[in-house]
């Protein structure tokens, strides 16, 4: 699959409850260094985008009359072309646990009018499998 957009699509339209994973390779050198600034060091990590996460998102932040009760914006599969862009000039921040106990990092970064929110956790299987993969995604307008 040659973008994310085209997987996320194929993901919503297939009903089989599997998972599949969308690799953004491994973590580059400068997000290890940003990372490690925060206490974490994910050396040879790869960067992941699950089924679970895409569904997530467009079941909490796709409605566009539910998100802009709240002030937001809703995530369209185009925004998931722009992941990689938010991860590399975003701020991060560390947000804490979610609820399996894993350390969610937090992206915020602007692009012409609306403010990118992105979260994904650290995971380490007991295999030893090193992986950051994303939990969901939402927009709102940019502070002026």
């Amino acid at each position: 699959m040659n973008n994310l957009k085209t997987f996320v699509e194929k993901i919503l339209n297939d009903n089989s409850n599997q998972q599949f994973e969308f690799s953004l390779g491994l973590i580059s050198d400068s997000d290890i260094k940003k990372i490690k600034n925060l206490g974490f060091d994910t050396s040879n990590f790869e960067r992941l985008i699950d089924t679970y996460a895409i569904k997530h998102t467009f079941k909490h932040h796709g409605d566009f009359y539910k998100e802009k009760n709240r002030g937001q914006i809703n995530v369209i599969t185009e925004d998931f072309n722009l992941i990689p862009l938010i991860l590399e000039k975003g701020m991060i921040s560390y947000v804490g646990k979610n609820q399996q106990n894993l350390d969610v990092l937090q992206y915020e970064y602007i692009i012409g009018e609306i403010l990118y929110f992105y979260f994904e956790s650290i995971r380490v299987n007991r295999k030893g499998k090193k992986r950051i993969v994303m939990e969901t995604m939402y927009k709102r307008k940019a502070p002026k």
